[in-house]
């Protein structure tokens, strides 16, 4: 179960977009701090059989030389490798703690699924996720939708136990907020209603 949760941690949107917007700030520096030396003027030369007039030239020959980098992010390569060393080092730190089994209370109640659905979340608090300011170091548990009645929560409590409905309604509510763009629940759950109460406030979809 540590795994599982680990694995959809470090496979989540939320590290796509971080490791992206990572990349994006390396890369614009590594180009700016390749252009003022003379090989951006020599792969400009290469590739377009002239001497950079300017700066605008060697900012083009710098990103030729960092053009294969380029390549190997966009088709998926680093990511791959970048999520299979997230994934060791969360898979690390989760392998102490408790492993906890929710199931709603009531006989209706059910849990939702959003695009972002491994959470790191502290008690009491209306918003969840690593985006969100909520690092795995600094959360009191991270959880994750199993099934329709089942929710794994890896922090201090073990064991298996079922929660009331304002619970069941706090876990909704922050797959909601961290949702990207779509939460799912299955057809005529009870939860719809209050869904739809609070998509305005997030803007996430519901298919």
């Amino acid at each position: 179960m540590r795994n599982l949760v680990a694995l959809h941690f470090a496979r989540g949107l939320q590290t796509l977009i971080d490791f992206e917007r990572s990349f994006q700030n390396v890369y614009s520096n590594q180009v700016n701090a390749l252009a003022t030396r003379p090989e951006s003027a020599e792969a400009f030369r290469r590739r377009f059989g002239i001497c950079p007039a300017g700066p605008e030239g060697r900012q083009l020959g710098a990103q030729e030389v960092l053009s294969r980098t380029k390549l190997e992010v966009n088709n998926g390569d680093v990511f791959r490798l970048a999520v299979e060393r997230l994934f060791d080092r969360v898979v690390d730190r989760l392998q102490h703690r408790d492993v906890e089994i929710l199931t709603p209370a009531p006989a209706s109640g059910e849990f939702l699924v959003g695009d972002v659905p491994a959470l790191t979340v502290r008690s009491g608090e209306a918003r969840a996720g690593v985006m969100d300011g909520i690092p795995l170091d600094h959360a009191d548990a991270v959880v994750l939708p199993l099934a329709p009645r089942l929710l794994a929560s890896l922090g201090s409590g073990s064991g298996y136990r079922a929660v009331p409905q304002a619970l069941v309604d706090w876990y909704h509510k922050l797959q909601v907020t961290a949702a990207l763009e779509y939460v799912c629940y299955r057809p005529g759950a009870a939860v719809a209603t209050q869904v739809a109460a609070w998509r305005p406030l997030t803007g996430v979809t519901v298919p």
